[in-house]
């Protein structure tokens, strides 16, 4: 049943950040972030609100709501609504805003609009790049979700520095560079390190499994 819960959540972000794309494509970027910034707005104001006057223990469709539309910021929040809703508002607007720039497969000019086309950028790379800054947002909240929660930064602070910079030189490339030279150099910024590791866990789990689990990193 949590499997089934896990992809759930994961197929509404898919088909949010689509949507979003979808209207960036109709209506332009700025418009649709506009647009996309308001419907969360309302729904990460009007569910915890609704919520709060519901009675303790009873399970309506708020709670389900909450737990896809809210789905982030309860470590960060510590259980409190508002930083919940603030969190998942946050994090719905960076999913919103990496699809609009995933829809500038032709490379316009992101600041009118109406810029003439330089050289086509791929969709592929374009929705690569999505899915890389979105596993990398990913992981930064999960470890920002740790220190909320009562860890020293320590060792965590050059990690989530490291991942900040990968998600804002990427995005710099594709904003301010219309090539698809530029969107390949921001595939292999914001995705390159997290599939190196991907690999190498994936290497690590394969040796546990021929060799035993007593096997060591030495």
């Amino acid at each position: 049943m949590r499997l089934l819960s896990k992809v759930l959540k994961i197929v509404i972000v898919l088909a949010a950040v689509w949507a979003c794309a979808r209207m960036a494509g109709r209506l332009g970027p700025w418009r649709a972030i506009g647009l996309w910034a308001a419907i969360f707005a309302v729904l990460c104001t009007v569910i915890p609100l609704a919520m709060s006057r519901q009675s303790a223990g009873k399970i309506t469709i708020l709670n389900y709501l909450m737990g896809y539309i809210l789905q982030w910021g309860y470590r960060i929040g510590q259980g409190k609504l508002v930083k919940i809703a603030m969190v998942s508002w946050v994090i719905w607007m960076l999913l919103g805003t990496a699809a609009v720039l995933a829809t500038r497969v032709h490379a316009n000019t992101f600041a009118t609009g109406l810029g003439a086309e330089s050289q086509n950028r791929g969709t592929t790379i374009m929705v690569l790049l999505t899915l890389a800054w979105i596993i990398d947002g990913a992981a930064l909240c999960y470890l920002l979700g740790i220190v909320f929660n009562g860890r020293r930064l320590g060792s965590l602070g050059p990690v989530m520095g490291v991942l900040l910079l990968m998600i804002g030189v990427s995005a710099g490339l594709v904003v301010y560079n219309h090539t698809a030279t530029a969107a390949k150099i921001a595939l292999l910024v914001a995705g390159g390190p997290i599939l190196l590791l991907g690999l190498l866990y994936g290497l690590f789990v394969i040796n546990i499994l021929i060799m035993g689990r007593k096997t060591r990193w030495n």
